[in-house]
């Protein structure tokens, strides 16, 4: 039974499943993407900060290198006869990972780790070529905000739940075994992801498909689409390196123990799931750009309140890790709208590419964001004397983030003919 067959009862079977999938898949995902364990654990190893940084940028950049190739073979070759092996060799990438940190020659770690690392952020930049064209077809036009505000809602809960319990068993003390232990968990789970997947059903095969150079041409050349795309990367570009960064403030500046920064994971993932909710909540009544413009200048000020925090303060603990949690929180209720609105600009007759250039363009702001912010902070002294005050590295980053971003929303309030449909 195809997506354009079933009724609206299997619809609502088949986004259970979707769910499911996600949730199975989003425990070691986010904790790559959005959490300190890798980078604990990166650090361990032998990683400097860059290396340790730069894991949290590894995702979104393979998305951007892969969701247009690999969604173009999917159209000619199938969704799920690409994408389920190239989940087991993402559990490969894993136990790649966590075996690095039982190899006996430390010179080899950090490098055999980075390379199980990237392996693993391949499998899920391809995934995104797949995943969202999956769904295209079970999910009813007027529910995606809702369906989307529930998917992360409940792997977002799933996240925070794996979170807690990698705190556990770290407690307080972050070694390399326990942390090996949290990773292997958390890929053992994410085989979850392959056995809900392949319960969703999927269109037919297309009997002939256009050269990818003709339907990448079609995506390019839809205005809308693209504007918005750009926009998409613009904004990431400019947001995504501040919980990172934030992590690595707390980790390098404020020097809290390890098991602690694992811990704060947890708060920041709740913190997301409210942002989800919300967003669930308010994109199906009110699918206006105006929101994005809010979290610019919400996102603005959270790097600059960044700069009152300092060394050796309890105040600083307390401050930065209730801005890294509001940053989880805004980051996650624009992505509700971004996935709402990119499913409702794509053209029919070319969802996938369409789909990959703008989803691609969309993580590639965020990996680009995260890869330069990482970059920065290993060749940024670290620290500078001004006005009387030691500034670290981290500081120069937030201040030159909040200073852009208001800049950048100013000329996009100002001149509104380049976001005009953003704001209906």
């Amino acid at each position: 039974m195809f997506a354009e067959h079933i009724t609206y009862q299997d619809k609502k079977k088949y986004m259970s499943f979707a769910i499911s999938s996600a949730c199975f898949g989003a425990l070691i995902q986010r904790t790559l993407s959005e959490s300190s364990v890798f980078i604990v654990y990166a650090s361990a190893l032998g990683a400097g900060k860059f290396l340790s940084l730069v894991t949290t940028a590894l995702i979104p950049l393979m998305t951007l290198i892969f969701l247009v190739p690999f969604a173009y073979m999917m159209e000619k070759k199938g969704i799920k006869k690409v994408l389920l092996p190239v989940y087991g060799g993402g559990f490969i990438g894993l136990l790649i990972a966590v075996a690095a940190g039982s190899l006996p020659d430390s010179m080899y770690k950090a490098t055999i780790f980075s390379c199980g690392v990237l392996i693993y952020a391949a499998s899920i930049g391809i995934h995104g070529a797949g995943w969202f064209p999956l769904q295209r077809h079970i999910v009813p036009q007027g529910e995606r905000g809702n369906y989307f505000g529930r998917m992360r809602f409940s792997w977002q809960i799933a996240v925070g739940i794996f979170l807690l319990g990698s705190s556990i068993i770290i407690w307080n003390d972050a070694s390399v075994l326990r942390l090996q232990l949290v990773i292997l968990i958390g890929a053992l789970f994410s085989l979850g992801r392959m056995y809900f997947t392949a319960k969703i059903p999927e269109r037919p095969l297309e009997k002939s498909v256009l050269p990818l150079k003709e339907k990448l041409s079609n995506a390019i050349q839809d205005k809308n689409l693209m504007k918005y795309s750009l926009y998409g990367f613009l904004l990431n570009l400019l947001v995504c390196s501040t919980i990172p960064l934030g992590y690595g403030f707390i980790k390098y500046e404020l020097g809290i123990p390890q098991h602690i920064t694992i811990l704060l994971s947890v708060f920041v993932n709740i913190s997301a799931v409210a942002g989800y909710w919300i967003g669930s909540r308010v994109i199906d009544k009110n699918h206006s750009g105006k929101m994005f413009i809010i979290v610019q200048i919400i996102f603005a000020f959270i790097n600059l309140l960044f700069l009152l925090c300092y060394k050796h303060s309890s105040f600083s603990l307390i401050f930065s890790s209730i801005l890294i949690c509001l940053s989880g929180a805004l980051f996650a209720f624009s992505s509700v709208i971004a996935s709402a609105k990119m499913f409702g600009m794509v053209n029919e007759n070319n969802i996938n590419i369409s789909l990959a250039v703008c989803f691609g363009l969309y993580n590639g702001g965020k990996g680009v964001s995260r890869l330069i912010s990482s970059f920065m902070i290993g060749i940024l002294p670290d620290s500078i004397l001004l006005f009387g005050i030691e500034w670290s590295s981290f500081h120069s980053l937030f201040l030159a983030t909040g200073i852009i971003l208001l800049i950048t929303t100013g000329i996009m309030i100002s001149r509104k003919s380049l976001t005009n449909q953003f704001w209906t």
